[in-house]
């Protein structure tokens, strides 16, 4: 029987509270072995972003939250290629090799669920993985659900729904935050705030 992981892949631009929550709630619920942190290099939907950290500083906090978190773990797979990354050749290489045998979930919010057809080879992605889905508050429940409804009807797939908190948490705002020296206080791990604070990032 295939070891069952999770993946969340995305900038990390930091890492929040958020993000961890959807780790653990999707661990928890799938019975997952793992969940891996992949920060990327590059995102292909980001380009141009000036607030963009180096990779480096965004997987050093992913890593602050694998130590913090015995369930997680971080892969730097899409770090130090200097190139954009997709999904489809990335999810291609693991299953070829560090997670040959491995049944991949691979965790996805609501906004990318609803564009997950504008991604590159999405249809070979799903053969290729199992995608899990988590709602967040600024989209409409049922929007979400009528797409994920669509998307297993026409591809014959199955997407995993993960029951959790609503949290409206995102890295821009938390960036804001620290531009405008308000407090970050719960919103990211302790270490990752000391991290950002004595490398006086987004400041």
């Amino acid at each position: 029987m295939s070891k069952k992981i999770g993946i969340l892949g995305g900038s990390f631009n930091p890492i929040h509270i958020g993000h961890i929550l959807m780790c653990r709630y999707t661990y928890e619920q799938l019975d997952l072995e793992k969940v891996y942190l992949m920060p990327n290099e590059k995102p292909p939907h980001k380009k141009g972003d000036q607030s963009m950290l180096l990779a480096d500083h965004r997987l050093n906090m992913c890593k602050i939250v694998q130590k913090n978190n015995d369930f997680i773990e971080t892969i730097s797979v899409e770090i130090g290629n200097n190139k954009t990354n997709y999904t489809v050749e990335t999810m291609e290489h693991l299953l070829e090799n560090q997670f040959k045998n491995y049944e991949i979930y691979f965790i996805v919010g609501a906004d990318s669920i609803l564009q997950i057809e504008t991604w590159r080879e999405y249809e070979k992605l799903f053969q290729l993985i199992n995608f899990v889905c988590i709602m967040r508050p600024s989209y409409n429940e049922e929007t979400v659900e009528n797409k994920i409804s669509s998307l297993e009807q026409q591809y014959n797939i199955t997407i995993e729904r993960i029951e959790m908190p609503l949290i409206g948490l995102s890295s821009t705002n938390i960036r804001n935050r620290i531009m405008e020296k308000k407090s970050i206080k719960y919103m990211l791990d302790s270490d990752i705030i000391d991290y950002i604070h004595s490398n006086s990032l987004f400041s």
